[in-house]
């Protein structure tokens, strides 16, 4: 073989060489590109699911947010009802302030607070109304009721006695949980006052 028929050779190689290179990119030219395309979609695709993902539990966390003070606002309204019905139930137990009996006068509001064991002491000041004699053995008494209006307790306090215009600070206390009391009488050791 002559030099110029290895030089052909070697030139018709290269040529060949040469062909493959530009075929081989010219055809993965359209296939590369395709397959970016194809991956552009896909990205694109998954995008827009975790998107809408989050738009949808964007609109949960909302519902959810809105249930929930909805919740709230209807749990204070029923304790505000709750409240205004007991405070109502017991002024209606109670009666009219002040009481005002032959030898005494119910003064200022009663009130009922629970203590630390979950009972309850109702407060208040009794007055003697006793225009000359002094009340011996007072007691007053309340009556406890339930959430059903079912007595279940008494509450009561003494004093042994009252000078005319003096006030008593009574206090009586009942262990049982209550909705509401009335007030069942005062005596003295001469007899009923009321």
């Amino acid at each position: 073989m002559t030099r110029n028929d290895k030089l052909t050779l070697a030139g018709l190689g290269l040529g060949v060489a040469a062909i493959l290179i530009v075929g081989t990119v010219l055809w993965a030219r359209p296939v590369l590109k395709a397959r970016a395309e194809k991956a552009a979609a896909v990205a694109a695709e998954a995008a827009r699911k975790s998107a809408a993902l989050a738009r949808e539990q964007a609109e949960r966390n909302s519902k959810f947010s809105r249930i929930m003070a909805e919740r709230e606002s209807q749990r204070a309204h029923a304790a505000a009802a709750i409240a205004a019905t007991k405070a109502a139930k017991n002024r209606e137990l109670a009666g009219p302030n002040p009481w005002v009996e032959n030898d005494w006068i119910l003064v200022g509001t009663t009130d009922s607070k629970r203590d630390r064991l979950g009972g309850m002491t109702i407060t208040g000041i009794l007055k003697s109304n006793a225009a000359k004699r002094t009340l011996r053995h007072l007691t007053i008494r309340f009556s406890i009721y339930d959430q059903s209006d079912n007595k279940v307790d008494d509450a009561a306090d003494y004093i042994a006695s009252l000078g005319p215009g003096e006030t008593w600070a009574f206090e009586a206390g009942s262990l049982r949980k209550h909705g509401s009391y009335k007030l069942e009488s005062v005596k003295c050791s001469d007899g009923r006052l009321d």
